[in-house]
Order: structure tokens, then C-alpha cells, then sequence
């Protein structure tokens, strides 16, 4: 488990990348037209990303229940449903 998912890095790379070259805001000069242009890539289209996201709080939230003792059913009620 300890053991990073990406052997060569992150599926951001490009945004570390670019992120470093921004170091010129230090020294108040404007930040490089390459560095905006690597931000703006996306490897993952966001409707993907998102649902990736929503999926991946869900097993970890079923996950956390399951270790407290808490059914599916019980952490899905709706108790104030009918109100």
C-alpha cells in the first residue's frame, strides 16, 4: 500500500511542470505563456473525473461505515424524507 500508483508520477505531471515554472511570479515577472499552455491540458475530460470522484467517496464513505458497523441500508436512510 505504500507504494506509489504512478511508477513514473502522476497523470498531473504537466501541471507540476508548469507550476515550477511559475517561479518567476517571484520575482514579479509574468508568468510563462508555456506554463499556462501546459496548465490547460486535461488528460481526464471532467465529466469523467467527476464521476471517478463521486464513485471513489462513495466506496471510501461504505468503506468507513462497514468498519463502524453501519449497514448499506442504514448509512443510504432518508429518515426526514416524509416530513
Amino acid at each position: 500500500m505504500g507504494q506509489a500508483r504512478w511508477p513514473t508520477g502522476p497523470p498531473v505531471r504537466h501541471v507540476i511542470a508548469a507550476l515550477e515554472m511559475t517561479a518567476a511570479l517571484a520575482d514579479g515577472r509574468p508568468v510563462p505563456t508555456e506554463a499556462m499552455k501546459m496548465i490547460e491540458r486535461n488528460l481526464i475530460s471532467s465529466a469523467v473525473f467527476s464521476r471517478l470522484y463521486m464513485w471513489m467517496a462513495s466506496k471510501s464513505l461504505e468503506k468507513l461505515a462497514a468498519k463502524n458497523g453501519v449497514s448499506k441500508e442504514e448509512l443510504m436512510a432518508q429518515p426526514y424524507e416524509g416530513d
